[in-house]
């Protein structure tokens, strides 16, 4: 059986890959909102980013899940039945906006490598 250390390394660095994700996402949907919205851009920025941390905080949950002494199922489906919609979603977004952001990077390095030759 796995010791308690590796359980909290794996923990932490799957919160870690995650919290990558979700950055992505975000930093993807800001420039997006930015460009597209810029009179609005600040408060859908900032309700964005609201959103973004209060989805997150089931992680806290699960990491101090062994100290909370409330009835567990019930908190359980309550926290991480959206938690893990909102994973979900993420990784759906992420599987977009990866080939989008790479097509964008490596065309704009072309244009740019044709400019210099000329």
């Amino acid at each position: 059986m796995p010791s308690k250390e590796s359980y909290l390394a794996y923990f932490l660095a799957i919160s870690a890959i995650l919290f990558l994700l979700q950055w992505f996402v975000y930093r993807q949907l800001k420039k997006v909102v930015v460009r597209d919205f810029p009179d609005r851009s600040a408060l859908i920025v900032r309700i964005a980013r609201i959103t973004f941390f209060v989805m997150n905080i089931p992680v806290a949950f699960l990491f101090f899940r062994r100290q909370i002494n409330a009835q567990l199922p019930v908190l359980t489906n309550i926290l991480l039945v959206p938690y893990t919609i909102w994973q979900g979603l993420m990784i759906v977004w992420t599987l977009i906006l990866v080939p989008i952001v790479v097509w964008e990077l490596t065309s704009k390095r072309l244009r740019n490598l044709r400019r210099r030759r000329t």
